[in-house]
């Protein structure tokens, strides 16, 4: 997972990765979240950087007309298996989603109705505040792209906070 790279090379935000490719940056992070763009480094305990070497490389391949594989490979066990975020069902009931905002534990590449699961918990709005939780929105997202919770870091223990608080509720 961790790429090799020499030390005059340039580390890039997705942001940055994104302009530099001249695409959008949702369309960057639909393509990051598929494994279609080039792996990230490890810098600073996270994967949250991209060689600058590596994103031209992959610059000229999109100005030739390649275009990333639609299609979603596999993520690692803990995408499907930890909580990324909350998802508002109705009313006061929370879902848990994984990194492919499927519920926790699902790893297909269809969609999921979740009418057809009993699938929900509420969540107090003590706890969904301490979650991050903004009124009116309808998710809360546990970690994002710069805290991935990587066993033995911070981001983790900060992400095992959040989810001993969702377990106390």
């Amino acid at each position: 997972m961790e790429n090799q790279r020499t030390r005059s090379d340039t580390l890039l935000s997705h942001p940055a990765a994104a302009k530099r490719c001249g695409i959008a940056r949702s369309t960057w992070y639909r393509w990051w979240a598929r494994g279609a763009t080039p792996k990230p480094v490890i810098h600073r305990g996270r994967i949250v950087r991209f060689a600058a070497s590596d994103i031209d490389a992959f610059a000229q391949k999109l100005k030739g007309g390649v275009s990333p594989p639609e299609a979603e490979p596999a993520l690692p066990a803990w995408c499907t298996l930890l909580p990324y975020c909350l998802d508002l069902k109705s009313g006061n009931t929370w879902i848990a989603l994984n990194r492919r905002y499927k519920p926790v534990g699902f790893s297909t590449g269809g969609r999921v109705s979740y009418e057809d699961y009993p699938l929900g918990f509420e969540v107090s709005s003590k706890t969904l505040k301490a979650l991050g939780h903004k009124e009116g929105a309808t998710r809360v997202y546990l970690y994002d792209d710069e805290s991935v919770p990587l066993a033995g870091t911070p981001d983790f223990l900060a992400y095992a906070k959040k989810i001993e608080l969702l377990i106390s509720t």
